[in-house]
């Protein structure tokens, strides 16, 4: 009733929860090969990854997508400071990720 067309929610290991305007979906996370070692941060770096790629192309899938990837990279280290992915090598999963 506010004209919200676009709301998400992580659940953590789970993925993220999108809906649309129209219909809810599930975006599964990616997983690395090192495991989860911290996830202090993943939340609100998928939240700014999303933003970050949805303001560059306007496609939601898209900015999930990165998004996910950016935040499964982000557990890979202990710590919020040293958590934060370089776009390089976000960019090296995203343009691998189907």
């Amino acid at each position: 009733s506010y004209g919200c067309y676009l709301a998400i929610t992580t659940i953590g290991g789970r993925g993220a929860i999108v809906y649309n305007g129209r219909k809810f979906y599930r975006k599964l996370p990616y997983n690395f090969a090192g495991g989860v070692i911290d996830t202090t941060g993943a939340g609100d770096i998928f939240h700014g990854a999303f933003a970050y790629q949805y303001m560059k192309t306007k496609n939601v899938e898209d900015a999930v997508k990165f998004a996910n990837i950016t935040a499964g990279l982000s557990t890979q280290n202990v710590g919020v400071k040293n958590s934060y992915p370089k776009l390089d090598e976000v960019m090296k999963y995203y343009e691998q990720a189907q």
